[in-house]
């Protein structure tokens, strides 16, 4: 998760958590999040629109599940 300035905002989002949380828990709650940062001018009836957010979500899941596993 490189670069964007989201990335603060979504590493402060992770440290909301407890510390004994379960790791499926924050995976969820940090993927929904997700949501909160490319919403602008997304149209949810339009496929290329929900490719677009599903390519974008796929390609930080490996990055959230090692934070997730090794919080800092």
């Amino acid at each position: 998760m490189t670069g964007g300035p989201w990335r603060e905002n979504l590493i402060r989002f992770f440290h909301g958590f407890n510390h004994d949380a379960h790791p499926m828990a924050i995976m969820v709650g940090v993927v929904g999040a997700l949501s909160a940062f490319y919403n602008d001018g997304m149209d949810i009836r339009d496929e290329t629109h929900r490719d677009k957010a599903a390519i974008r979500v796929f390609g930080k899941i490996t990055t959230i599940a090692a934070m997730v596993g090794c919080p800092g």
